[in-house]
């Protein structure tokens, strides 16, 4: 089981994601009754594990807490892309991407901001 992974990187596909991600726990909820921590994040989506399961398209609110200065809490629509079972018991690993963000709006300056300092 060790080799798996180590085995899926070196035979996967060139990555074709449109943003870098970025390693992080965050906290990340919805007003739709779900909760999690994310995986990663890019300025595109999210990677997180939740103990609900998600819909494939589903589209969601979503409230992100950046461990930034400001405590920022991200208020965004989502579409799941993809769901599937984590590796512990219980859990589900979804992929979010982020819909409508308005690059003008004070907290996507902040999420730019936040992003810059992990890279």
């Amino acid at each position: 089981p060790e080799a798996l992974p180590h085995l899926a990187q070196l035979f996967a596909p060139p990555d074709k994601r449109r943003a870098p991600r970025f390693s992080r726990a965050l906290r990340v909820r919805s007003a739709r009754g779900f909760q999690g921590w994310s995986l990663d994040i890019s300025r595109v989506g999210l990677r997180f594990e939740t103990r609900n399961g998600l819909g494939m398209g589903l589209l969601v609110p979503i409230e992100i807490d950046l461990d930034d200065a400001f405590a920022t809490r991200l208020d965004l629509k989502a579409r799941v892309r993809w769901c599937a079972p984590a590796m512990a018991e219980g859990l589900t690993v979804a992929g979010l991407e982020f819909l409508g963000v308005d690059p003008a709006a004070p907290q996507a300056q902040r999420f730019e901001k936040f992003l810059a300092r992990l890279e």
